[in-house]
């Protein structure tokens, strides 16, 4: 290999630069996303219904504008300014709908729809009380109270009502009725959407497009910022308020995904920079230059196979600078060796070779393992960054193995190394005298450490809360629990699907299903449940309801009620007008009606968008959805395991197999998601930790040299729980991704002293332990720097990652350069 390397080093590094400048070609295809659904595997069944409904229905996520009056401004003056923003906001090509005030008239602007179905929408206590409203006297009695209610002060306020439902069955259909979607917390004085105290308002904007689309995302907040501004201008001007007494902030999926974006991109900026600058800080250009390629060529693979990476995903960079430096380190250490300074480039890169060689591939070929492991994961965040970075690592290998001594070659050739390069020492020697001195005592202690750690280690924990990954001062998180508060429940929705052949099956079984949730809500379980039965009862009971009107009918004799109204409007002094005909039209018709009322029926009319929220067809194939608002919010996988239970069990006890419906959502496919990194890592972990015992037992062929080698890495590992549970470090979702990262690097360490204790006649002497000890020291800390870096991030989740690297590795370190010294030293006593 050393003479290869030497004859063609010039053809290496032009290989070298084609496959870079190809790499950055390809790196423009990458898109950074930073949503959590894209870290989830699309053949999971509760991921497939989340997006099939996504699909059909429209991604329910809103846009939240939250209004603070700083001082006190006349209502009159917040009404308008909040009904001019709400309408510019509407002229938006974004938005969709824009809710911002209670409209009193909406529900009886549904009522000429209904109205032809009425008797079919009533349950059976109201059609007795329809019966007794459409007797003569009650038809006489009722016109006689709409006239002395005109004459009244109130008149005026109630002509339109009266207008509009004459006979005043409305109340029979609305009185308990729940209009879908409607809002359920805070007052509404003046119709207006705000907290009691009425200095914080609120206005709901439903965009057109979910906020994991980045480029729509930025696009709305921008147009939203441009629409504002203008509008809180010319009203503070023509009210004459100054602008501050008004701040407008937003909330909802998109501004989080704007600003996680923003920041992301921020991160990673910093923390690759921050890591190559201490790197190149701690070692030089000819080790730089190779590292810097092989990041290239794997972030063009990225751009090549994946494409969208992830916040997760992003980090691998990170990673490979950490990693790939531990390689070039050892071949530099035994390239300067100062024993073979003097002898020619061609014997030194032998040497070189021979000495670090093996060590160097079978180090990276076993990190790349655990890496490649976590890659065989079903959870497509740890997929994509164990395929990468085990890609990386391979790349590092290639780069450290044929580009840098390629380089030092050429770097030789140009005169740079004539004066002798002198390596830092890091004051080793001395440390070793004194293990060598005790190595007994030494060994002692520091398994009497370790020990204790390992006990300490027994109570650490685990953190699931996901809302513990987001910066804790950030504003629109903080804004997002102030709705969640004033809404009076969870801005997350969990999605009950109900799927059938038939629109009449599944209205029949989603009335059974509502039912049995009422008792969770009545619990205080659930803040709101909305669904179609709230607006179309279920086709059995709309049958019973036909029956019972065939059974009575007199009471429902279209003709005496309609001769018994005209009669009566007459008498009262009412002109019978054409909308007074339409109506008595619409109640006989439905009081004719011997078919039900379905939901397909209402798509074409003016709640035909709620209707097909609310439930669709697909492949001759009916599906019904029920929106359920928990009361609190489900970010702890413990609190959305205990909820989902109690819908089961409460579905369970109505008589409903899981078979009949399906639980999806945001926060369902939150607690899939984190149920299934626990899962998977657990899987992943096993069969890496696995794989490397076989590969080392294959190279070594010795149980003592494998127990060597994978000592520094268990010495590690218990080191790092234990102080991670003495400071209080919870494991979490991110941090225990660098684990694979610790397990490369320990198991790297202990591969490198396991070799230079494999040949008693020249490695076990001070100057040999001194030799790798160096070359450890120097690739910790690299590392360290490296993936240390992380701890600069605004994300706690990220933080943590960068702390537990650091501990992990320094564990590893201390493992490496004291206790396998150690263990040398009283090994070499006993012979």
């Amino acid at each position: 290999m050393s003479s290869f390397i030497y004859r063609f080093h010039m053809a290496i590094l032009v290989i070298a630069l084609v496959l870079t400048t190809l790499s950055i070609a390809a790196a423009f295809r990458l898109n950074l996303n930073v949503s959590l659904f894209s870290l989830l595997p699309a053949n999971r069944p509760a991921v497939q219904r989340f997006f099939e409904i996504s699909e059909a229905v429209g991604f329910q996520s809103l846009l939240i504008s939250v209004i603070e009056v700083q001082q006190p401004l006349e209502q009159t003056t917040l009404s308008e300014f909040i009904a001019t923003l709400a309408e510019q906001y509407e002229n938006l090509p974004q938005i969709t709908k824009v809710e911002f005030q209670q409209d009193p008239q909406q529900l009886l602007k549904l009522f000429d729809i209904f109205l032809d179905h009425l008797p079919l929408l009533l349950t059976t206590e109201k059609l007795e009380k329809l019966s007794n409203k459409l007797s003569d006297d009650a038809i006489d009695q009722t016109i006689m109270s709409n006239r002395q209610l005109l004459m009244t002060p109130l008149g005026s306020a109630a002509k339109e009502l009266i207008k509009i439902d004459p006979l005043g069955v409305a109340e029979l259909l609305f009185a308990s009725s729940q209009l879908p979607f409607r809002r359920q917390g805070g007052s509404f004085e003046g119709g207006l959407y705000r907290t009691s105290d009425q200095q914080t308002f609120f206005i709901f904007l439903t965009p057109k497009q979910p906020p994991q689309n980045m480029d729509f995302s930025k696009k709305l907040m921008s147009q939203i910022e441009i629409v504002e501004n203008p509008v809180l201008e010319s009203m503070s001007k023509q009210y004459d308020f100054p602008r501050s007494h008004i701040q407008i902030r937003h909330t909802g999926g998109y501004p989080i995904a704007v600003k996680d974006e923003a920041i992301t991109r921020l991160d990673i900026k910093v923390t690759l920079i921050a890591s190559f600058v201490c790197v190149l800080l701690l070692f030089f250009i000819a080790v730089s230059l190779p590292l810097l390629a092989s990041l290239i060529w794997t972030v063009g693979f990225a751009g090549l196979v994946i494409q969208d990476i992830s916040i997760l995903t992003g980090l691998f960079a990170c990673v490979l600078i950490g990693l790939g430096i531990d390689f070039a380190i050892h071949m530099v250490n035994r390239f300067f060796d100062p024993q073979i300074i003097n002898q020619t480039v061609q014997t030194r890169l032998a040497y070189t070779y021979k000495e670090a060689g093996m060590g160097i591939l079978m180090g990276g070929i076993t990190t790349a393992m655990a890496f490649f492991a976590v890659g065989f994961s079903d959870f497509q965040g740890f997929k994509e960054l164990g395929l990468l970075t085990g890609v990386g690592i391979l790349f590092c290998l290639a780069a450290m193995l044929l580009a840098l001594p390629a380089t030092l070659v050429w770097l030789s050739s140009q005169g740079w190394f004539q004066q002798k390069v002198q390596l830092a020492g890091f004051s080793l020697r001395p440390l070793l005298t004194i293990i060598n001195k005790k190595p007994k005592y030494i060994l002692i202690a520091s398994a009497l450490v370790v020990a204790l750690l390992t006990f300490a280690s027994l109570k650490i924990g685990f953190d699931d809360n996901l809302k513990n990954f987001r910066p804790r001062d950030s504003h629109v998180l903080q804004l997002q629990d102030k709705v969640s508060s004033w809404l009076g429940g969870s801005t997350g929705t969990v999605l009950l699907t109900i799927r059938g052949a038939s629109q009449e099956a599944v209205m029949n079984k989603e009335a059974q299903v509502v039912q049995a949730l009422t008792e969770l809500q009545q619990q205080g379980e659930i803040a709101k449940i909305v669904s179609m039965s709230q607006l179309v009862p279920p086709p059995n009971r709309q049958k019973n309801n036909i029956a019972w009107i065939k059974a009575h009918p007199n009471e429902f004799a279209p003709s005496r009620i309609r001769q018994s109204f005209e009669r009566s409007m007459i008498t009262n002094g009412f002109r019978y007008s054409p909308q007074a005909k339409a109506y008595i039209d619409h109640l006989t018709q439905g009081l004719t009606q011997t078919t039900v009322l379905l939901p397909s029926q209402l798509h074409t009319s003016t709640i035909g968008s709620v209707v097909k929220r609310l439930g669709f067809e697909k492949d001759k194939r009916f599906t019904a959805i029920i929106y359920i608002h928990p009361r609190t919010d489900l970010w702890l996988l413990e609190n959305t395991g205990q909820f989902k239970i109690r819908l089961t069990q409460t579905l369970s006890r109505a008589g409903l197999d899981t078979d009949d419906y399906d639980l999806t959502g945001a926060n369902m496919l939150t607690g899939e998601l984190k149920s299934m990194i626990l899962e998977n890592l657990k899987v992943s972990l096993s069969l890496a930790i696995s794989s490397i015992l076989v590969v080392l037992l294959i190279y070594y062929r010795n149980l003592k040299y494998l127990v060597l080698s994978i000592l520094p890495l268990a010495a590690g590992m218990s080191i790092l729980v234990g102080i991670m549970a003495i400071l209080g470090i919870e494991f979490n979702f991110l941090n225990i991704m660098v684990v694979p990262m610790i397990i490369g690097i320990g198991i790297d360490d202990g591969v490198h002293f396991a070799n230079t204790l494999r040949y008693p006649e020249k490695n076990r002497t001070l100057n040999g332990l001194t030799q790798t000890s160096r070359a450890v020291v120097l690739t910790s800390l690299t590392t360290i720097a490296g993936f240390g870096s992380i701890i600069l991030s605004h994300y706690p989740g990220l933080q943590s990652m960068g702390a537990v690297a650091v501990i992990g590795i320094a564990a590893c370190l201390f493992s490496s350069i004291i206790l396998m010294p150690a263990i040398a030293f009283v090994g070499r006593k006993k012979q």
